[in-house]
C-alpha cells in the first residue's frame, strides 16, 4: 500500500527536485548499509540481531520503494533491506521480494506513463535491455541455487554496498 503512496511522490521529486543531490544520499546510505550489514554478519554472529516487527515498517519502506522506483526504477532495495531485517526464511524473502517486484514495477510504469516521464527513447532502451534482464534472472536463479541460506543474505549485503558505490560514482 505504500507503494500507491510512494510512487507519485517520486514523480513529483522527479519534476522538483535537484535528484543529483538525492542520488548521492542513496547511493551513501546504500554503500553504508551493506557495508556495515555485511562486517556485522561476518565478523559479529554472536551479537543479537535487530528485528523489525511493527506494520508501520512495511508502510514506510513501500513509500521508500515507490519514491526510489519513480526516480530510479530500483524499488526493491528497501524492500530487501526491509526483508533482511524482519527475519524471515530466505524462502520467504525471495517470494515476497518477488511479489513486491512485480506489483510495483506496474505501479512505477504506469506513474512514469502518465507522469510524463519517458521520452522517444525510452521504449527502445527498455525492449534492448530485455535480454539482459533474462540473463540477469537466470543467473540469479543459477546463484540462488547454488549458495547456502547462511551466505546468501551476506551476497545480498554486498550487493547493496555495490549498488551504493554506483550511485556515488555515477553521481
Amino acid at each position: 500500500m505504500g507503494s500507491f503512496l510512494g510512487v507519485p511522490l517520486g514523480i513529483w521529486i522527479l519534476n522538483f527536485v535537484n535528484t543529483s543531490v538525492v542520488q548521492w544520499l542513496l547511493g551513501l546510505f546504500l554503500f553504508s548499509y551493506g557495508t556495515y550489514a555485511f562486517l556485522r554478519k561476518v565478523y559479529f554472529k554472536n551479537k543479537a540481531k535487530m528485528i523489525l516487527k511493527s506494520k508501520a515498517w512495511a508502510g514506510l519502506t513501500g513509500i521508500i520503494s515507490g519514491v526510489l522506483g519513480s526516480l530510479y526504477n530500483s524499488h526493491g532495495v528497501p524492500v530487501v533491506i526491509y526483508s533482511t531485517l524482519t527475519g524471515l526464511s530466505v524462502k520467504t524473502l525471495s517470494s515476497t521480494i518477488q511479489a513486491h517486484f512485480l506489483i510495483t514495477a506496474i505501479l512505477v510504469v504506469i506513474g512514469q506513463g502518465t507522469g510524463d516521464i519517458w521520452t522517444s527513447a525510452t521504449l527502445p532502451l527498455f525492449f534492448l535491455a530485455c535480454p539482459f534482464l533474462l540473463i540477469s534472472v537466470l543467473i540469479g536463479k543459477y546463484c540462488k541455487r547454488h549458495t547456502l541460506d547462511y551466505h546468501f543474505d551476506k551476497w545480498l549485503y554486498l550487493f547493496i554496498a555495490f549498488l551504493g558505490l554506483l550511485l556515488i560514482f555515477a553521481h
